[in-house]
């Protein structure tokens, strides 16, 4: 299965104030990180930025590897790749610097950044960038470790394949032109600038390039930044969306940052793709309660693209500094009772949707909430109970047509008897599936046609009767359900009952069902020519007959052997039968509509056909002639 899980970090700002040792919050996150990791396998680790705090990477080499083989202990081989981007901490800055982004960044100096003066920048970050290649040395000799990554840069484009899936992780360095106070006095002056954005570009370009080449494509691509979109330049957010937005550019699926060192989820999409933007962060041990960061938070994704589905479990300390599950995002009781949140990884390409049948070429669209995919493993299971019931009543049927024969016919010779006897047992319970219809059996059921007729319409109407017996349970006390057969009656051309079955108590009078003239606008007709089940408040326009007792209902032309008739000069088809469900509740457009997703023309028809297979009656003469008598 293509799957897999990210623990996303940030905002560590890990610092010596425990005399040499890691803190008390490092190191209840790491002790709650071995217990959280524990049901997954294969991990990515990403860390947005803020390793440290002011750049003190000299200071605190030892406590950021001492945490780092500390993690390493704990993920064994679980762990398959770490991608690290720079925050607004990460880097060493002086005054002079400080003042010279202070003064060039509200010009269009920085956003329009040549690689000379990207490289100027770039100074402040080299103990940065020699301590997380120390810290990915801590990792490279894990054999599990899927093409260690060698840091030049702070920005840089990597592709793995994970499971069978190509991902793509977009390294952005939001950071560069931050100031040395950072905090608020960086909000939306960043700038993502115009070298950085082109080389990622670039690099992006040459990964998906690659795997076209191979017949391959991405997956999914990740973009990591320290910053969330909205400290950027208003201009300069535009611009990088514009590019994470269009897959033939940095075209990305999910971004995850940090800094502003809380949960947080944001959605940013066009017509063509979207964006899910995850945040977290630890935060300063030291922190006080008045700024809002005394509560530590870290992140578990899990990934499985096979069905497109990011559940993103949180966790965060409470006031004795223990971590627990963060409930602050969650929104119903099931995120709470599966301590996570569950969303689609993607949602540009058209939501999955469950069509609404129209006659016309233009069908609706139903997008299914939770309660829709409840209801529909419901119907489906109610479905199944219900073929299930019918083919049991078909074995019964088998059975009393030979008692019928048993007590009907004289059989003297006892030889010829069980000969003859055996030919309808094989017939009926044999393993030949062609069934080729020997000469005395087709005999002996023409003889019987009177009988096989009265058996088919009770085939019939327990149809009816077993769709109310196991619907019944969809409707409450007060609401009322109606299944039902038509049949088209030739000599006044219109389709008149044949059987209806109520949900309401069995001493209740039948509702009087109408016979439907024959006209260019007939549901039964256009469900004919649609071959498909249509429901009627979808299709309100092609019934000239509103209903009378019902609120909506769904009609179905069963397709089976010889189930169609012609008629008048020009030998118009007609089906000879139609079957219908009727509701009266609030629910009826949705129940309706699901029965007609889930094909229950295919049920009925196949229920019909599964009966002819056992029972050749003549199609044609129990239509057209039978009924007529009864």
């Amino acid at each position: 299965m293509r799957e897999f899980t990210i623990l996303h970090l940030s905002d560590l700002h890990i610092a010596d104030i425990n005399q040499g040792d890691l803190s008390m919050g490092i190191t209840r996150l790491i002790k709650d990180i071995e217990e959280q990791i524990k049901e997954f396998t294969e991990v990515v680790l990403i860390i947005s930025g803020d390793i440290v705090d002011k750049g003190m990477y000299i200071e605190n080499k030892n406590l950021v590897i001492k945490f780092f083989k500390k993690i390493k202990d704990l993920m064994k081989d679980k762990l398959i790749s770490i991608h690290i981007v720079p925050g607004n901490h990460d880097k060493k800055t002086n005054v002079y610097d400080d003042e010279l982004i202070k003064s060039y960044r509200d010009t269009s100096e920085l956003t329009n950044i040549k690689k000379d003066s990207w490289d100027y920048h770039m100074m402040p970050y080299k103990i940065f960038i020699e301590m997380i290649n120390k810290i990915a040395e801590i990792f490279d000799n894990n054999d599990s470790i899927i093409n260690p990554i060698n840091y030049e840069e702070t920005f840089g484009v990597e592709c793995l394949n994970i499971n069978g899936a190509n991902i793509c992780f977009v390294r952005a360095n939001t950071a560069w032109c931050s100031s040395g106070k950072g905090g608020n006095t960086d909000k939306r002056k960043l700038s993502i600038g115009s070298y950085q954005l082109q080389e990622l570009n670039s690099k992006y370009q040459k990964v998906n390039n690659n795997l076209k080449n191979n017949d391959e494509e991405l997956d999914l691509s990740l973009f990591i930044s320290h910053h969330p979109l909205n400290w950027l330049k208003v201009e300069e957010e535009d611009k990088l969306l514009v590019n994470l937005l269009n897959k033939d550019f940095l075209g990305s699926d999910i971004h995850v940052c940090g800094h502003i060192h809380k949960n947080s989820i944001t959605n940013f999409y066009n017509h063509e793709k979207s964006i899910f933007t995850l945040v977290t962060g630890i935060g300063k041990d030291n922190a006080s309660a008045d700024d809002g960061k005394d509560l530590h938070r870290y992140s578990i994704y899990n990934i499985n693209l096979d069905f497109n589905r990011l559940e993103i479990k949180m966790r965060q300390s409470n006031v004795a500094g223990e971590f627990k599950d963060d409930y602050t995002l969650y929104i119903s009781d099931d995120d709470i009772k599966n301590k996570s949140l569950v969303y689609p990884i993607k949602t540009s390409s058209r939501q999955a949707c469950i069509p609404i049948n129209s006659y016309s070429s233009i069908d609706d669209f139903m997008f299914p909430n939770s309660k829709t995919i409840e209801l529909i493993s419901q119907y489906s299971c109610l479905l199944n109970s219900w073929t299930d019931r019918i083919a049991l009543y078909r074995e019964m049927h088998k059975r009393n047509f030979l008692i019928q024969i048993e007590e009907t016919y004289d059989l003297d010779d006892v030889e010829n008897a069980y000969s003859f006897y055996k030919l309808l047992v094989d017939h009926f319970f044999g393993e030949d599936e062609t069934k080729n219809m020997d000469k005395q059996l087709k005999e002996l059921f023409d003889k019987n046609e009177e009988y096989m007729y009265n058996d088919f319409d009770s085939y019939l109407r327990m149809i009816c009767d077993e769709f109310i017996n196991v619907f019944r349970q969809t409707i409450n006390n007060n609401e009322k359900m109606r299944a039902h057969f038509r049949y088209y009656d030739k000599k006044t051309e219109s389709y008149k009952k044949q059987c209806s079955v109520l949900s309401n108590d069995l001493n209740e009078p039948d509702l009087k069902m109408r016979d439907l003239k024959n006209s260019k606008t007939n549901l039964i007709l256009d469900a004919y020519k649609a071959k498909k089940s249509l429901v009627y408040s979808s299709n309100k326009e092609r019934n000239p007959l509103p209903p009378k007792d019902w609120d909506d209902f769904i009609t179905v032309v069963p397709i089976f052997e010889n189930y169609e008739c012609s008629r008048g000069r020009g030998n118009q088809k007609r089906p000879y039968l139609s079957f219908g469900v009727s509701c009266c509740s609030s629910e009826d457009y949705k129940r309706l509509n699901l029965l007609s997703f889930l094909k229950i023309e295919e049920i009925v028809g196949q229920a019909i056909d599964n009966y002819l297979y056992y029972f050749p009656l003549d199609v044609k003469e129990y239509f057209e002639n039978y009924l007529h008598t009864i």
